[in-house]
């Protein structure tokens, strides 16, 4: 691992385009290699393979971060240990006027 790669794990699950193989299917909590920042698309590099996949779908971490993959799970924006409940179940509080 180069001190000056930049990796990225996944927030939410790409399909990638059915008719371009340009375009990179991964999974939430995936990390990637970012080879290239475009204006909607970075080129990102996963196990080997290199493909396109829309920016939104990626935050930014440490490479110490990304060199152990089971910590990187527990520091993910989208497992926030102080909320016990997943982000689609939520609780959400309303409040009646």
């Amino acid at each position: 691992m180069s001190h000056n790669d930049q990796y990225y794990w996944v927030i939410a699950n790409y399909e990638g385009q059915e008719d371009d193989d340009e375009f990179m299917p991964v999974s939430k909590f995936d990390i990637v290699r970012v080879l290239r920042k475009d204006a909607i698309y970075f080129t990102i590099e996963k196990d080997g393979s290199v493909g396109k996949i829309p920016h939104e779908y990626l935050r930014e971490c440490a490479p110490e971060q990304a060199a152990n993959k089971s910590i990187l799970r527990m520091k993910s924006p989208m497992n926030n240990a102080s909320n016990p409940y997943p982000l689609a179940l939520s609780p959400i509080s309303f409040q009646v006027l």
